[in-house]
C-alpha cells in the first residue's frame, strides 16, 4: 500500500477546515492536494477521529499480515498433500523436494519450508568415493555369503582383513541397499 504524505492528523485537520466552512476548492489549493484526494479523504475518513483512524490503519496492516501467513500455509498444505509420504531422512526430504518442482508446485523456498528441509540440503550431491562403493560390495557380499552372521561378525571379519569399519556402517549396509557408505574412515555418509 501506497504510504501517504500526510498523517492521519493532518488529513483529519484539513477535512475538519472544510466543514467550518470554507470552501473545498479553497482547502485543496490550501493544501496543494486535489479535490479528488478531498474527496477520497473524506469518504474514508469522514467521521472518524484520529485514534479511531490509526486503530483502522492497524487493523489494516493486521489483516495484510495475515493474509500473508495463510496463502504461505495454504502453500505449504498443498505441496504436502500432493506428496503425500513419510519423510523422516534427508535422502527422502530432497526426493520429496524434486517431485514437488517437478510437479510444479511451488518454489524451491516454499518447498523446502514445508518439507522443513534446508534449500543447501536440496541442493547436496552425494559423494561417494570407489572404495566405499566397494567397501559396500564386500559387506553385502559377506552378509550373502553367512546369512546367520550378525553385523557385528562380519565387522569383526572385515576388521581381520584389515579394513578399517565402524559397526554401525555395517548395520546400515548389511541391512539395507540403499545405502552409501562415503566416509573413508569407517563411517556411513548417508
Amino acid at each position: 500500500m501506497k504510504k501517504s504524505r500526510h498523517s492521519e492528523e493532518k488529513i483529519r485537520s484539513i477535512l475538519r477546515e472544510a466543514q467550518g466552512g470554507m470552501k473545498v476548492r479553497d482547502v485543496c489549493a490550501r493544501h496543494n492536494i486535489s479535490e479528488q484526494t478531498y474527496y477520497g479523504w473524506k469518504r474514508k475518513y469522514g467521521g472518524m477521529q484520529v485514534d479511531e483512524l490509526r486503530q483502522a490503519r492497524a487493523l489494516a496492516e493486521e489483516n495484510g499480515r495475515l493474509k500473508r501467513i495463510v496463502a504461505d500455509l495454504t502453500v505449504q498444505i498443498d505441496i504436502l498433500k500432493a506428496i503425500n509420504a513419510k519423510m523422516v531422512s534427508p535422502a527422502s526430504k530432497r526426493r520429496a523436494a524434486r517431485y514437488a518442482m517437478q510437479s510444479d508446485l511451488g518454489g524451491i523456498a516454499q518447498v523446502c519450508r514445508a518439507l522443513e528441509l534446508a534449500r543447501s540440503g536440496y541442493y547436496r550431491v552425494a559423494k561417494v568415493s570407489a572404495e566405499a562403493r566397494h567397501r559396500r560390495v564386500r559387506i553385502v557380499r559377506l552378509s550373502r555369503e553367512h546369512p546367520r552372521y550378525g553385523y557385528r561378525r562380519i565387522a569383526a571379519l572385515l576388521r581381520r582383513e584389515g579394513e578399517r569399519i565402524n559397526v554401525k556402517c555395517v548395520a546400515r549396509c548389511a541391512g539395507r541397499k540403499d545405502c552409501r557408505c562415503a566416509n573413508a574412515s569407517g563411517g556411513c555418509g548417508e
